[in-house]
């Protein structure tokens, strides 16, 4: 087992050190980084095994709340390229589930911070909505108007029926 593996270093904007594996190349240095900011060896308090969505975010708060130092471990040659990147971009708004339920809960209030956390950094982000069809009268209407009272119980907000009419 002869392969050789390089970390390497990248900056993120919340100053968490990232280490990517390089295997079987040595760059001169790591693309994303000055020549300065290649580490030869460094001392952390805390490593994230991970550079997905989950470490990077563990990551940022842990700085943010605490004086700790943090490195992230990626394997991958840059950081999300699983999961994290793969997903559909869908920000919840938490209609479906009941008002105590602790998805609804997390749903709604997540949807309010995303939002807030893109206009607060300038991210591009896209308020698409969601809209939910009756196909017919009767029963599929009435599920429609469930739904709509439930999304009102759980705080979402900018709902609205529609009808034919608009």
């Amino acid at each position: 087992m002869s392969r050789a593996k390089l970390f390497a270093f990248l900056a993120v904007p919340s100053s968490v050190a990232v280490y990517v594996s390089y295997q079987n190349s040595i760059p001169t240095r790591p693309p994303s980084a000055a020549p300065c900011d290649f580490p030869t060896h460094g001392c952390y308090d805390v490593a994230v095994v991970g550079g997905g969505i989950l470490g990077l975010t563990i990551a940022r708060e842990i700085m943010l709340q605490t004086k700790l130092s943090v490195c992230v471990l990626e394997k991958e040659g840059c950081v999300a390229p699983h999961q994290s990147s793969h997903n559909s971009g869908v920000i919840h708004a938490g209609i479906y589930d009941p008002e105590t339920a602790l998805k609804t809960k997390l749903c709604v209030r997540g949807n309010e911070l995303m939002y807030a956390y893109c206009a607060q950094y300038n991210l591009p982000v896209e308020r698409v909505g969601k809209l939910i069809v009756a196909t017919s009268e009767g029963a599929e209407v009435e599920k429609v108007r469930t739904l709509y009272a439930q999304a009102k119980k759980n705080g979402v907000k900018g709902l609205e029926i529609l009808d034919n009419h608009r």
